[in-house]
């Protein structure tokens, strides 16, 4: 199988009026310091470099100075600015799922045509990966249609001088989509508790965190619920491990 590893990113599309209405230069802005601090770091450190990232951006909700921050980042992040139309996630066009064809035309220019497989992982601008995560899928993926879901990971409150909390993966959070370039669809095509609708699932069973959820309150469709089903107390962030996070060690 040869194939193309491909991480997806939603920066700053809008899930229609409500989340619209917040995406102002200072909020790009403060989601741009935090994609620096965790989600660039983590990626960066992957023990495995075999992939590229893709990440979607409003080109209305996106100014020439974030813009001029944005293209100062690695060569192998590759921002794709989307029109109106193509950035609704959900809205009254898209109910309840992805963005249908849109993240497929986002792809299509960094296939070189030799590929058989795409692989697709979704992350968060405020989340991060553990540092064995794209090795660890890359061993696990076969030439199917499936989805890869870790069993664990972990939640971050950043806004509380980074609180940790542990976590069970049971809405296929953070999913892989393994695929042939036959029939593209991409790990957005859905929103990850319906994915199971689009390839079988495979858990691959893990016993520490392989993602971590950032949560910092500049995201409208994210909290911590410590009330919810597998969300554990609250342990000292020193005991992360296998992290590659940026300054957030150091406050």
């Amino acid at each position: 199988m040869k194939f193309k590893h491909l991480i997806m990113t939603r920066f700053n599309l809008h899930g229609g009026q409500t989340s619209k209405n917040i995406i102002t230069d200072e909020w790009v802005l403060n989601r741009i310091e935090t994609y620096e601090r965790i989600s660039l770091p983590s990626l960066e450190g992957q023990t495995n470099r075999n992939f590229e990232v893709v990440v979607l951006l409003h080109e209305d909700f996106t100014s020439s100075s974030n813009r001029e921050r944005i293209a100062a980042w690695p060569d192998w992040v590759h921002p794709v600015y989307l029109g109106e139309d193509d950035s609704l996630i959900p809205s009254k066009r898209f109910p309840l799922d992805g963005m249908q064809d849109v993240p497929k035309k986002a792809i299509l220019p960094f296939l070189d045509g030799t590929e058989t497989h795409l692989i697709t992982s979704m992350l968060d601008s405020d989340d991060a990966y553990n540092k064995n995560f794209v090795a660890h899928i890359q061993d696990e993926a076969r030439p199917k249609n499936e989805l890869l879901c870790f069993t664990q990971g972990s939640i971050l409150d950043i806004k509380n001088r980074m609180v940790y909390y542990q976590m069970d993966n049971s809405h296929h959070m953070y999913p892989t989509l393994v695929e042939s370039v036959d029939d593209i669809k991409t790990v957005l095509i859905r929103k990850h508790p319906r994915m199971h609708l689009v390839a079988p699932v495979r858990w691959i069973e893990v016993d520490y965190p392989y993602f971590l959820r950032g949560v910092d309150g500049s995201n409208v469709m994210t909290a911590i619920r410590p009330k919810d089903s597998g969300v554990k107390p609250p342990f000292p962030l020193s005991e992360l491990k296998d992290f590659t996070l940026g300054d957030i060690y150091h406050e």
